[in-house]
């Protein structure tokens, strides 16, 4: 059982649930994350005007370990809360990889691909970890210099960057996150 701190949204209650189910199918597929007990992130909102020009519903903050939702996010669907609760539990998932390494862009990085693995396998995406790698190097055979390019069978990168989305989530999987 993960730790929890007293929480202050209504939705919070989920955020237990699914951090719980994500974090034991993260130990399962990734050994090293066994020793850790990370605590449970609480889940905020912030009024309006305090983002990043009222673009993003929100972000995960590692160091206080919040999920930070802005305001105007706050009016949205159950279904888009979950949603957004998903993924910033997805980067929750990915600072504590071995791999991760703090970068200007997280959903760019190796690590935020092993942990949409890891966090799609928990919520009932039953897909391999390359379809989470939209990338693959092949040689030009022309300038025999290496090149990257979509893979046929993945997400683009933009289809990363937003994971999850509504349409690749089974529909009894959608109503099991609220």
């Amino acid at each position: 059982m993960l730790k929890t701190t007293k929480y202050s949204h209504p939705f919070q209650p989920h955020v237990k649930t699914l951090a719980e189910r994500i974090w034991k199918k993260a130990v399962q597929l990734e050994p090293a994350l066994i020793p850790l007990r990370p605590e449970i992130p609480m889940l905020i909102v912030m009024p309006y005007l305090i983002n990043g020009y009222n673009r993003n519903p929100g972000h995960y903050s590692p160091k206080e370990n919040l999920i930070v939702g802005h305001m105007h996010f706050a009016k949205v669907t159950q279904i888009a809360m979950a949603l957004f609760v998903v993924h910033e539990l997805t980067h929750w998932v990915q600072v504590r990889l071995p791999c991760y390494r703090p970068t200007r862009d997280t959903h760019t990085h190796a690590s935020w691909s092993m942990a949409c693995w890891i966090v799609g396998q928990a919520i009932g995406l039953d897909r391999p970890l390359d379809f989470y790698r939209p990338l693959a190097s092949v040689r030009d055979k022309e300038t025999k210099q290496i090149m990257k390019v979509q893979r046929a069978d993945a997400l683009t990168l933009q289809e990363l960057h937003h994971f999850p989305r509504i349409k690749e989530i089974p529909q009894e999987m959608v109503e099991a996150l609220l």
